[in-house]
């Protein structure tokens, strides 16, 4: 039985006559170009609503309309527009915001976050939501505070999450996110092939579309910045060590592995002071998978050394002398002990640090009993690459001036990971 409304079936019927698919899959500098037309700038209408109080400020350089409630509420929704930024919120998306204010006894805030026609690219756009919802955290809690999008808006409103633990500045994540089919890169094969199926029932999306739609909305800029720091460094380790051609696909084909890492990846929580590990292992991942596996775990070791010891790194590593601070990693690691002790429990996939001060007398000395790290790499099927990963720990001490023993790693199933650092001074360290 076809349950189809008529309304449904009219509008199905209508965008099999117009070219709307071929529209949607034109390049980035068509599309541009075809909007750009109607361009007109920001049309924020006057409203008025007798329980709200609205009015437009401006945050990061660009207009935010704000609809609060004359009696303080202590919720708020920021909604954020699709389309692929290629437009600026509709007056009807305006009165909408009103009206979600009023039914949904909450302030609402529609930002008119930068389009590509002003020169900007997604992570403009990232910039000033990060930096409107770093203001609303003054006003309200972070758990009383939503995320709203749909299609590229949705995808904005998910990404903003990465793109918070991306900056490390520690502010803490927003309660909810409502998603409405976020438009969303396919990264793996097995995505595209499932696209590849929908392709001729899909009236609207196609695989190229989304793949244009990225590509103009990002100007060719990576996100989050990781890879983009780290690439050149693997890609000459690479070319030295053993050619041009598999250094060029490892990078080109290890962006789109890294991409789909980052998305199955666990999320380890705002402000988590052991993140940026995590983040660095999966980019060196992924351009061992992009190489297809032909760089083998313990040669993906050696290039791991190479990026470590440029002189960028060496140079960042090296400000820390374990002679001088032999204590410094506990104290690292006693304030992510700290944060585990606050964010755990809504955390749970994460390091669970021990530390045993009547052990040594010198240096720092504490212990893993749990890796997010091991436990990806193992879910995703490349747990040989984990005894490379942890062979970076030795290079890294080693670049501050000090001396690693370890006897012990979970990657080897051994339970544990021990770290017992001392200054590469230290002779016969008890």
């Amino acid at each position: 039985m076809d349950n189809k409304s008529l309304k449904y079936k009219m509008l199905l019927s209508a965008f099999r006559v117009l070219p709307v698919k071929k529209i949607m899959a034109a390049s980035p500098e068509k599309t541009q170009k075809l909007f750009r037309k109607a361009y007109k700038g920001a049309d924020i209408p006057t409203l008025s609503d007798p329980a709200l109080v609205i009015l437009q400020k401006e945050v990061a350089g660009s207009k935010v309309l704000y609809a609060r409630h004359r009696k303080k509420s202590d919720r708020v929704g920021i909604y954020l527009v699709g389309g692929g930024m290629l437009k600026y919120p509709k007056p009807g998306q305006a009165k909408e915001i009103v009206k979600l204010a009023r039914e949904c006894d909450m302030d609402m805030l529609l930002p008119y976050f930068p389009v590509l026609f002003t020169g900007a690219t997604l992570p403009d756009a990232y910039q000033m939501v990060y930096e409107l919802y770093r203001e609303t955290l003054k006003e309200y809690a972070p758990e009383n505070i939503c995320l709203m999008g749909g299609s590229s808006g949705g995808n904005l409103a998910l990404g903003l999450v990465s793109y918070i633990n991306a900056r490390g500045e520690g502010l803490p994540q927003p309660g909810r996110i409502y998603a409405g089919s976020p438009g969303t890169l396919l990264l793996t094969d097995e995505e595209k092939q499932l696209a590849e199926k929908q392709e001729k029932t899909d009236v609207i999306m196609s695989l190229p579309a989304l793949e244009n739609i990225w590509e103009g909305m990002t100007g060719g800029k990576e996100v989050p910045e990781y890879w983009t720091v780290f690439a050149p460094l693997m890609k000459k380790s690479i070319k030295n060590r053993f050619n041009k051609e598999l250094a060029e696909k490892a990078i080109r084909q290890g962006k789109s592995e890294y991409k789909g890492l980052l998305s199955r990846a666990d999320d380890l929580g705002p402000g988590n002071p052991m993140a940026m590990n995590a983040y660095f292992a999966y980019v060196f991942a992924g351009a061992w998978l992009g190489s297809g596996k032909e760089i083998t775990p313990d040669e993906m070791a050696l290039v791991m050394t190479d990026v470590l010891e440029s002189g960028l790194l060496r140079t960042v590593f090296g400000m820390t002398d374990m002679n001088r601070t032999p204590k410094k990693w506990e104290r690292d690691m006693r304030k992510y002990e700290a944060w585990y002790k606050v964010h755990g429990k809504d955390y749970p996939v994460n390091w669970v640090v021990n530390f045993d001060e009547a052990l040594h007398q010198e240096g720092s000395y504490y212990c893993f009993t749990r890796c997010p790290i091991c436990e990806f790499c193992q879910r995703e099927g490349i747990a040989e690459l984990m005894p490379a990963l942890c062979s970076t720990d030795e290079v890294m001490f080693r670049l501050q001036h000090g001396k690693l023993y370890r006897e012990h790693t979970i990657a080897n199933g051994d339970g544990v990971c021990d770290y017992w650092v001392v200054g590469d001074k230290v002779k016969n360290p008890k």
